[in-house]
């Protein structure tokens, strides 16, 4: 799940930042902070030796990993891995969309459970 969560925030960050259109069919860089980059490849052919559709990630400068929304491989060291990237992401993003991405992770709110009366009462004095 936390290489899912990443993705889901990179490119709800590249959106922020750069708009849908300016995302779709280009590689585009985010500087997620002062030691993670992420270059989202939104093309239908590997770009800057990125699959399609995926997000290749960079800390210090070297490389840390390739995701894309159904997994990836990541770094897994000390300071390089899934939960160090992810506190990085929440703090790069503004609060309004750190709401809405937990609202997103939450997924919708359930209904209000209804009981339905399999037997209704009858009035007194009917069969």
């Amino acid at each position: 799940m936390p290489i899912s969560e990443a993705c889901l925030m990179i490119v709800q960050l590249a959106v922020h930042r750069a708009g849908v259109p300016n995302c779709k069919d280009r590689v585009l860089t985010l500087e997620i902070d002062e030691r993670w980059k992420a270059t989202v490849n939104g093309c239908r052919e590997t770009r800057d030796s990125i699959p399609p559709f995926s997000i290749g990630l960079e800390f210090n400068g070297f490389p840390a990993g390739i995701i894309d929304p159904g997994g990836g491989i990541m770094a897994a060291g000390d300071a390089a891995n899934e939960a160090t990237l992810i506190r990085a992401l929440r703090k790069a993003m503004p609060e309004d969309m750190l709401a809405e991405f937990e609202a997103l992770k939450r997924g919708p709110e359930p209904e209000p459970s209804r009981q339905i009366e399999l037997f209704p009462s009858r009035p007194q004095g009917s069969p």
